[in-house]
């Protein structure tokens, strides 16, 4: 006769016990580097020369954002201010790229919020800084 103070071993398919025969859950794949290394190293550096060419612009008041087939454009006071703070924007949203990861399982980038506030922004400021230069502001 068996001690009724013993607990007994769980039953196979019960609930709390592991099912031995079933096959391992999959492994999850890891989330994938967007960009390679030395693209990575492109983007960052075009995103400094980005910042660092808007960041010059304001402290010469003198924004100069060329044109495709056509004369560029010189921006001064608040125009000047709104679009270095655009180029700025589009910087952070490259060197952001450039550490992006895409992960496999959510079917999404890793800081996708972060890039879409960055480049809205970025839009945002080019329309502010646009109407500023017209005069109407």
């Amino acid at each position: 006769m068996s001690d009724p103070d013993r607990p007994r071993p769980p039953r196979p398919y019960t609930p709390g016990h592991p099912d031995l025969l079933a096959p391992p859950p999959a492994a999850t794949p890891a989330a994938v580097p967007l960009v390679p290394g030395l693209v990575r190293l492109l983007l960052v550096l075009v995103a400094l020369a980005l910042a660092g060419y808007g960041a010059a612009g304001v402290l010469a008041d003198d924004l100069y954002l060329p044109a495709k087939r056509a004369p560029g454009t010189h921006y001064h006071g608040p125009a000047a201010l709104l679009l270095a703070g655009m180029l700025g924007c589009w910087a952070a949203g490259l060197a952001a790229l450039a550490w992006a990861r895409f992960d496999p399982v959510r079917r999404a980038l890793s800081n996708g919020r972060l890039l879409a506030t960055l480049c809205t922004g970025g839009i945002v400021l080019m329309v502010a800084g646009l109407v500023a230069h017209g005069g109407a502001i």
